[in-house]
């Protein structure tokens, strides 16, 4: 089929309904990106030919055949292959891992061209808007680190937001990313943010029902309510849903996700060494709960060699009781951690001082989020601000 330097000599056409996936095929494509590839063939037909082996078996191709299928197409190009079993998994893998990398200003200035073509769609490139608008943002500023501590903040946390002039209804937009002063319980709210798109994967920190004065939401009579409503309201069909929760209280996150229609499993993240306290009131656990559940069939990140599922880190915040510490700090690593195993638009329901939008965009991710007190929108204002990014105020 091929000759010494490996040119195939012939490509030939095949209804794509007898073609056959091999079950070892380790690709997944998630609704949305399915979406495009449909849209793709749609606008362009199905130029790149499916790489086939004996019994036409796929070796590469496998979404592009589905994506054919559903689209209706008559014929599909192949290339034939004859190889043992042992090699066609091998090629399928090459031909799915091996790839260059986006010059980034070459990439940029491409998408800017097709963008500003009159009634040329960029979108059927693959890349929608809110990824061209990201990469307008600053290259340099993902890989910041911040330079004031989220406490720091915090506790300048009036003054910040008289410095932004955050208040309820607003929407602002920070590079590819967008934060709503807002309730997460109301739809329009969540329409404004998230525009249309739905989240792949929903990464927030909700109230804990610790009656904390100045904390909304907080109240754990009502977090019942809360939680139920929040989730009736999440943007999403197929996500991720990755939740710290209290001690005390998880067992009323796990009713409300169960009873929402999502699967479920728990995670821990041990975050700090306690001591005990004084009076003694008991033991005190020395982790932090995690729900993680999932809502319709999301598309998971690839399974990584050696991926650590146990998260070690001591944090003793000194910070003077001043009631401006947040009762519930989280670390930025371990929530970069836990949004780098999802995938797609991340949307946060509490964003609270900003922490998942900060580990998003410090990994090259969007994310939508929702938080009811303005101060703790100026906090993540000036901490996006702080990695170098531009907040603005949309009209």
């Amino acid at each position: 089929m091929a000759d010494q330097v490996g040119i195939v000599k012939k490509i030939e056409t095949i209804a794509p309904g007898l073609l056959n996936p091999s079950a070892y095929n380790p690709r997944t494509i998630s609704p949305q990106e399915f979406a495009k590839l449909r849209r793709s063939l749609r606008e362009f037909g199905f130029v790149e030919p499916v790489v086939v082996n004996n019994g036409n078996k796929i070796i590469g191709g496998h979404q592009r055949v589905r994506a054919a299928i559903e689209e209706g197409l008559k014929r599909v190009p192949i290339v034939r292959l004859d190889l043992p079993e042992t090699k066609a998994k091998a090629l399928n893998l090459a031909l799915n891992r091996i790839s260059g990398e986006w010059d980034v200003p070459l990439l940029k200035d491409l998408l800017g061209q097709l963008s500003a073509t009159p009634e040329f769609d960029v979108e059927i490139t693959g890349f929608n808007a809110i990824e061209i608008e990201q990469l307008g943002s600053s290259d340099a500023s993902a890989e910041k680190p911040e330079r004031t501590s989220p406490q720091e903040l915090l506790a300048k946390s009036e003054q910040l937001r008289k410095r932004w002039r955050t208040g309820r209804g607003q929407l602002w937009v920070i590079g590819g990313h967008k934060v709503f002063c807002g309730d997460s319980t109301q739809a329009d709210h969540v329409r404004r943010v998230m525009g249309g798109r739905l989240a792949d994967a929903i990464v927030t920190d909700p109230p804990f029902g610790l009656g904390r004065v100045g904390i909304a939401n907080d109240s754990g009579p009502d977090l019942a309510k809360l939680y139920q409503e929040v989730l009736q309201m999440l943007p999403a069909e197929n996500a991720i849903v990755i939740a710290f929760q209290s001690p005390r209280f998880f067992r009323v996150w796990l009713d409300a996700i169960k009873a929402a229609g999502h699967r479920f499993q728990r995670a821990l993240w041990s975050y700090q060494v306690n001591r005990q306290s004084y009076p003694w009131r008991g033991w005190l656990m020395k982790s932090d709960m995690l729900l993680v559940s999932t809502l319709g069939t999301p598309s998971w990140p690839k399974a990584v060699p050696a991926c650590h599922d146990t998260y070690s880190d001591r944090y003793e915040p000194e910070v003077e009781s001043t009631g401006a510490w947040h009762p519930s700090v989280k670390l930025l690593s371990v929530v970069r951690s836990l949004v780098a195993h999802t995938r797609g638009l991340i949307f946060d329901p509490f964003l609270g001082a900003g922490t998942t939008v900060v580990a998003a965009h410090q990994l090259g991710r969007t994310c939508c989020g929702i938080e009811i007190d303005p101060r703790y929108v100026a906090i993540t204002l000036q901490r996006m601000a702080n990695l170098g990014l531009k907040p603005k105020l949309a009209k």
